[in-house]
């Protein structure tokens, strides 16, 4: 059988896959259409695990991360809200994932993440994003509403995005990719990078810029 983007969307709603899957997903259900309580499945349990396509009520019985440290989970092609904190996560693939407004991540480090072609609207807090993919992503912010405060971004492509409508305040960019990068409608408040060239220069288009700022050492 080939699969597909459909076949994983749709495999959440049948009954055989859910009750062989391995955590306890369908006596989650079940306690929470019996009791309407929602009943969240352990994080530190989720790890090295296939989530694809996973969406609507099924995301509802994955608690926010928190304080946990996961790695090797696959969100691909997904879609609803997420909440990652305070803890290390590693090799979280979000391909294809799109991110509803209520997503946050906060004061977290994610390493060696997938975002490609994902669609993304959120808040990041004091968050680190090193050796994360980031190409062909998508970001609509709103009215400025959603993006990145005091975040650092080490090692990441952001080759091809196109990011619309957001801010970014006391952020720190090291050693990233860039090209063919777009932030467009944008409000800058702090944005240190290694150096500045005519490529990120040109990288902001009708943005509202306070503070583009080529860091010293590159760490500063």
């Amino acid at each position: 059988m080939k699969i597909t983007k459909t076949f994983l969307r749709k495999r959440w709603k049948d009954n055989d896959f859910i009750s062989n899957f391995p955590l306890p997903l369908k006596e989650s259900i079940e306690a929470w259409n019996s009791n309407k309580k929602l009943i969240h499945l352990k994080t530190e349990k989720i790890n090295n695990i296939d989530l694809r396509g996973i969406s609507g009520n099924e995301l509802w019985f994955f608690p926010n991360f928190y304080k946990t440290n996961n790695h090797d989970i696959d969100f691909s092609y997904g879609k609803g809200a997420l909440t990652f904190s305070e803890g290390k996560y590693e090799r979280i693939n979000f391909n294809e994932f799109q991110f509803d407004r209520a997503t946050h991540f906060k004061k977290a480090k994610l390493d060696g993440c997938n975002f490609q072609k994902s669609k993304l609207i959120f808040d990041a807090n004091d968050t680190i994003f090193e050796n994360c993919d980031f190409t062909e992503t998508i970001f609509k912010g709103g009215f400025n509403e959603y993006g990145y405060r005091r975040c650092s971004f080490i090692n990441c492509n952001f080759s091809s995005s196109q990011w619309n409508n957001l801010y970014f305040f006391a952020c720190k960019f090291k050693n990233c990719t860039f090209t063919n990068f777009k932030i467009s409608n944008a409000k800058i408040g702090g944005f240190k990078i290694d150096k500045i060239t005519s490529e990120i220069e040109e990288m902001f288009l009708e943005c509202d810029i306070d503070g583009l700022i080529e860091m010293k050492n590159n760490y500063s």
